[in-house]
C-alpha cells in the first residue's frame, strides 16, 4: 500500500513541477510571437508610407508627361490652324470664296479649346487625387483617380474628334477651294 500511496504522491507532484516548468516556456513563446507581430506590423507600415510615396510620385511624373504633350500637342494645332489660316487668306487674295473654310476654322479652334479645357480638368483630379492621404482615404483616391482617367478618355476623344474633323471636314474643303482656284486659273 505504500508503494501505491508513492506513485499516487509522485505523479501529481511530478505533474506540478513539470507544468511550473513548461510555464515560463509558453510565456517565452508568448514574449516571441509578440516582437514577432510588432515586427510585421512595423513592416506592414513601412511598405505602406513606400507604396503611398512610390504612387505620388508616380502621379508626379505622370503629370510632368501630360504637361510636356501638352506642349507637344499646342506645338501641332498651332502649327495646324496657322497653316489654315495662311491658305484662307492666300485664297482670298485671289478672290475665292472662303467662308466655308472660315467657318471650319472657327469650329476647329472651338474643338482644341474645348480639348483643352477637358485636358486642365484632367490634370486638375489628378492633382487632387494627391490630396487624399495614402492609406487612409477609404476608397476616395481610387475613386478620385477614376474620375481622372475618365476625363483623360474625354481628352483623347477631343483630340481624335480634331484630328477626324481636320482630315473630313477641312481637308476636303481645302481641296475644293483648289479645284476652284485651279478652274479659276485655267479660265484666265
Amino acid at each position: 500500500m505504500t508503494s501505491l500511496r508513492k506513485l499516487f504522491f509522485n505523479v501529481p507532484v511530478s505533474f506540478v513541477f513539470g507544468f511550473f516548468l513548461i510555464v515560463p516556456v509558453f510565456a517565452r513563446v508568448d514574449a516571441v510571437a509578440q516582437n514577432i507581430n510588432e515586427e510585421r506590423q512595423q513592416l506592414r507600415e513601412e511598405i505602406r508610407e513606400n507604396r503611398c510615396e512610390i504612387i505620388s510620385n508616380r502621379i508626379d511624373a505622370r503629370i510632368q508627361l501630360f504637361e510636356q504633350n501638352r506642349e507637344f500637342h499646342e506645338n501641332i494645332y498651332d502649327a495646324l490652324v496657322e497653316k489654315t489660316q495662311r491658305l484662307v487668306n492666300w485664297m482670298k487674295e485671289k478672290d475665292l470664296d472662303t467662308s466655308k473654310l472660315e467657318a471650319d476654322l472657327k469650329v476647329l479652334n472651338d474643338k482644341i479649346t474645348d480639348a483643352w479645357e477637358d485636358y486642365s480638368l484632367f490634370i486638375s483630379l489628378l492633382r487632387e487625387s494627391k490630396d487624399f492621404t495614402c492609406g487612409e482615404s477609404q476608397g476616395q483616391f481610387k475613386e478620385k483617380l477614376q474620375e481622372a482617367l475618365d476625363q483623360l478618355k474625354v481628352f483623347k476623344e477631343d483630340l481624335q474628334d480634331i484630328r477626324n474633323y481636320y482630315k473630313n471636314t477641312i481637308k476636303e474643303d481645302m481641296k475644293d477651294l483648289r479645284d476652284q482656284y485651279n478652274q479659276s486659273k485655267d479660265n484666265k
